[in-house]
């Protein structure tokens, strides 16, 4: 009997895995097989943990606040 080895992800996007059935929610943090990894980042859907703590992404959804000029 082996051991599959896992490593965490972060999900890039809200998406459903149908041949689980399982749902993946942008943000959250998850194990994957190495398969898993390869087939889901090949797509852009999940990033290593590693690199998402080097340079975190900015949400979509949001927009950042307009900077207000100095007058003077």
């Amino acid at each position: 009997m082996s051991v599959t080895k896992t490593q965490k992800y972060r999900v890039a996007r809200n998406f459903n895995d149908a041949t689980v059935e399982r749902r993946f929610t942008k943000g959250e943090i998850v194990e994957l097989t190495q398969g898993e990894a390869d087939n889901f980042g090949a797509v852009g859907l999940v990033e290593p943990e590693a690199d998402v703590d080097a340079a975190p992404a900015a949400d979509a959804g949001e927009t950042p606040p307009a900077r207000q000029q100095k007058r003077g």
